[in-house]
């Protein structure tokens, strides 16, 4: 079997994902960051999480009149989450896929298919300790099940979450949303760590797009199932529960083709762009469903 697409930013062991059965495939990612409260050892804590979200759209074999816009679709979303405390030690990790599908009429207007609904499938990574050595030393991520993933760009956001946490008196996330970053690039600067620790991305550069739609959030927390874990900050962060970081998402192409040995694999169609939007805009029909969980 082919290398599969990668989840999040990481590449994963050589088996086959559910979307690498698809003609054609639409991917999208980006990566956020957000305040989070996290029970540990009974007690609530402040945590940084770090997300690398995917969403893969598939679609048929013919480019019609249309494309994509009037073609059903199979999404996953698969959301990488590494969890960090406020003195910059990795404590923990999952990964969660959300899988559905939307119908779409001439319009291109995009409804939830209700008859297959919306399912779900987390797995956790390993215990705390083991997995911030394996992330800080490695570049890896490993899984209960022992499938392990290499971490590529996600891998510089969590060092630099890291250093910041355990080297400023306020969290990841709140360093994302000051205005005036220039002032935390000089403390780093004094401190001997802009530019010097490989992976580390200069904050202003890491600069992305604040979101503030509390709908949007709701999406998010629901795509990361923590709602029945852990409770996102609405009163001490009242408005930046989640953060895109990066100014831009990226979207690439992929397409199914036979090789030699007779299977079929997914082959990249075009470069990677970069795109000013926001990628959960399209896993709108999950407000819905959502709605009506409540």
């Amino acid at each position: 079997m082919g290398t599969s697409i990668s989840l999040g930013d990481y590449e994963p062991e050589e088996r086959k994902e559910p979307w690498e059965e698809h003609p054609r495939i639409d991917l999208k990612w980006a990566y956020y960051t957000q305040s989070i409260s996290m029970r540990i050892n009974g007690l609530r804590h402040c945590v940084t999480a770090l997300t690398s979200l995917k969403k893969y759209s598939g679609y048929g074999y013919e480019k019609a009149d249309g494309y994509p816009y009037q073609q059903d679709k199979n999404i996953y979303a698969s959301a990488l989450n590494i969890y960090i405390n406020n003195i910059g030690e990795i404590i923990g990790g999952d990964c969660v896929l959300t899988t559905y599908r939307t119908i779409a009429d001439r319009n291109g207007n995009e409804t939830l298919d209700k008859v297959y609904g919306v399912k779900k499938e987390k797995k956790l990574l390993i215990e705390s300790t083991e997995l911030h050595n394996l992330v800080i030393r490695e570049g890896k991520v490993r899984f209960r099940n022992g499938n392990e993933y290499v971490l590529n760009t996600f891998l510089s956001y969590i060092k630099e979450a890291t250093i910041v946490n355990r080297t400023l008196d306020q969290n990841y996330t709140r360093v994302m949303i000051t205005e005036d970053k220039s002032e935390i690039e000089k403390i780093l600067g004094r401190l001997a760590i802009v530019g010097g620790i490989i992976g580390f991305i200069p904050i202003s550069e890491s600069a992305g797009t604040l979101i503030v739609a509390q709908e949007v959030v709701n999406v998010f927390c629901f795509l990361l199932d923590i709602d029945s874990e852990i409770n996102t900050l609405d009163k001490a962060f009242p408005m930046y529960d989640m953060y895109q970081i990066g100014k831009k998402s990226f979207h690439q192409d992929y397409l199914l083709v036979q090789g030699q040995d007779g299977e079929f694999y997914q082959k990249k169609q075009g470069k990677v762009e970069q795109r000013q939007e926001n990628i959960l805009d399209g896993i709108l029909p999950i407000v819905e469903y959502k709605k009506r969980m409540i």
